[in-house]
């Protein structure tokens, strides 16, 4: 534990961050300009992505994967085993924090979301790796980020991801409930068990720590089981809600083809199956993303296609009077770089770009600040920015 530390503090001394000259808090506000409006083969509406403008937050991030804001307009970052944070008016630091049981391979730290009662209980939630497997830990800050003490973990047993999914992405949703997306941890019979948290998507009461009465399979008797919202799922790196029905869409990532967006129903079963293949070897091949002949198994609202896949890797809705008619777009984040698409129910429009993010490269973690400007990492493996995105 003293080892991992010190590597932690010494990597949080070599940080290199540049900012850029304009103000960078999440308090910043900006402008719209619309463009017209497009309409899709099945007839739904889509407004056409505004005109925007974009500009470098930070520089000389290692391995960024997950990203929040807290109330007062702070950003924070998770970067391999660090916590970075970057203030409303631009000044950056590491969060200390005694996270324990890390890997000594680095790049523990998967995602954060900060407490919707942050202003007064000063709390954070981290999913991270362990060395034997992926949990979700509370931590305990105070209003000046500066050291962060675990209270231990929310949920343990989520399966370790490969080397082809991501393995944990956590919210909180509009019901005051986390979320936490998972993978399959490479699984072939995880994604279509209860008894397993891998390919899933839970709902937890912070609170008590276990799950919501209303959750689907509340009267299983293992607490693990009843945690589970909706299943059959491979790697969701993405969970998103509607701004205007609070439906949840969750973006999971397939392997090398059929990248989805689902709009996820409380017990749903999304089809990924590979034990259909094989229940001793992940074997893919042929593998359908969604395997419709599975009892009640529901269809895709969007896939990439069988053809090839962006690899997908975060999401977020515009919404707020900042975007006006473009609130609604889901902004998705990929290894091909980001696309804009509207969802009505379970039809997506055809999908759009961004254009000041048209040659950025791969992007991973994305969020909508309150003042709604867009916050995107790259993920080029070294040397990865923050960047932001506003209307022109």
């Amino acid at each position: 534990m003293a080892a991992a530390s010190l590597i932690r503090a010494i990597g949080a001394l070599s940080l290199t961050i540049a900012l850029a000259v304009s103000a960078v808090g999440c308090s910043s506000a900006s402008d719209l300009v619309l463009a017209g409006t497009s309409r899709n083969a099945a007839g739904v509406s889509a407004t056409a992505v505004p005109a925007t403008k974009l500009d470098t937050v930070l520089d000389g991030l290692d391995s960024p994967s997950g990203m929040a804001f807290t109330p007062a307009g702070d950003t924070l970052i998770v970067a391999g085993d660090d916590i970075i944070v970057l203030d409303a008016q631009g000044r950056t630091s590491t969060l200390k924090h005694d996270i324990g049981d890390l890997p000594d391979s680095g790049n523990a730290l998967l995602d954060i979301a900060v407490s919707p009662d942050f202003s007064t209980d000063h709390t954070l939630y981290v999913c991270h790796r362990t060395n034997d497997g992926v949990r979700v830990t509370q931590l305990q800050t105070e209003s000046k980020l500066r050291w962060a003490r675990q209270q231990g973990p929310i949920v343990t047993g989520i399966p370790t991801p490969t080397e082809t999914t991501g393995g944990c992405r956590i919210a909180f949703g509009p019901d005051g409930y986390l979320y936490v997306g998972t993978s399959d941890g490479g699984d072939p019979t995880a994604s279509q068990s209860l008894a397993s948290l891998g390919g899933k998507i839970l709902r937890i009461d912070v609170e008590t720590r276990g799950a919501p009465d209303d959750n689907p399979f509340i009267t299983r008797a293992d607490p693990h089981s009843q945690l589970i919202y909706s299943y059959g799922l491979r790697d969701v790196v993405g969970l998103a809600w509607h701004p205007t029905t609070d439906a949840l869409y969750a973006l999971d990532r397939g392997p090398g083809r059929e990248d989805e967006v689902n709009l996820i129903v409380s017990g749903g079963n999304y089809g990924w199956n590979p034990a259909s293949a094989s229940t001793s070897d992940y074997d893919t091949d042929g593998v359908a993303m969604t395997d419709l002949s599975l009892p009640q198994a529901r269809p895709a609202v969007w896939s990439s296609g069988t053809s090839g896949a962006p690899g997908v890797s975060g999401a977020t809705f515009l919404s707020g009077d900042t975007w006006s008619a473009g609130s609604g777009l889901l902004i998705i984040t990929s290894s091909a770089g980001v696309q804009a698409m509207r969802l009505t129910g379970e039809v997506a429009a055809q999908s759009e770009t961004l254009e000041s993010l048209e040659n950025v490269g791969a992007t991973g973690a994305i969020a909508l600040c309150a003042s709604g400007a867009l916050y995107v990492v790259t993920a080029d493996d070294g040397g990865d920015r923050l960047v932001r995105v506003r209307v022109r």
